[in-house]
């Protein structure tokens, strides 16, 4: 199975797949060590730093791959409907899942404005180099988070009032049923 977060920064993705993780013995690939390979080497937003995530991911897929079917990974991502080249990653997902052979499951995780500023200002997110310009935020909130209305196993969770437990066992119970 791969399960595919996607959010606005700071919605809690990464600490909510984190508990997914756990809870279903999954590999969790955070994008922000795809994102911070990628920017070692090219300046974000270029052609060559989507050229080295497409890199970076190739080889993550390929090395997954190899690994056994029953194997659940977590991919984290922020990826906005308006940009064809994020139409395009999260495309990728979903056909890495077909060439698995296993569902594809992606989760669109949402909170109030608010909410999402308030978790944007959590110390712990300066620690892993975490995006925490709310100016950026609330440029980025002009786009429409990409997911996959008419997907058969997708699902939108709003976050504002759950914890990252709760937000958890939510999407734990709709994978778990989802059938291989």
């Amino acid at each position: 199975m791969i399960i595919h977060i996607n959010g606005m920064p700071g919605v809690g993705k990464l600490t909510v797949a984190q508990h997914l993780a756990a809870s279903l013995g999954a590999r969790l690939i955070d994008n922000h060590r795809i994102i911070d390979a990628a920017t070692t080497c090219t300046d974000h937003g270029t052609p060559e730093y989507l050229d080295a995530l497409d890199q970076i991911t190739a080889v993550i897929f390929n090395k997954l791959e190899k690994l056994p079917q029953k194997d659940i990974f977590i991919f984290t991502n922020a990826l906005a409907a308006e940009l064809p080249e994020d139409i395009e990653r999260l495309n990728k997902f979903a056909r890495f899942a077909h060439l698995r052979g296993v569902p594809f499951v992606p989760v669109v995780l949402t909170c109030s404005a608010e909410q999402n500023r308030l978790r944007m200002m959590q110390p712990s997110r300066a620690a892993k180099g975490k995006l925490m310009d709310i100016k950026i935020l609330d440029r980025l909130m002009d786009y429409t988070i990409l997911h996959l209305h008419d997907h058969a196993n997708a699902i939108i969770l709003d976050t504002t009032d759950l914890s990252p437990e709760q937000a958890s066992t939510v999407i734990e119970k709709h994978v778990t049923s989802i059938k291989e």
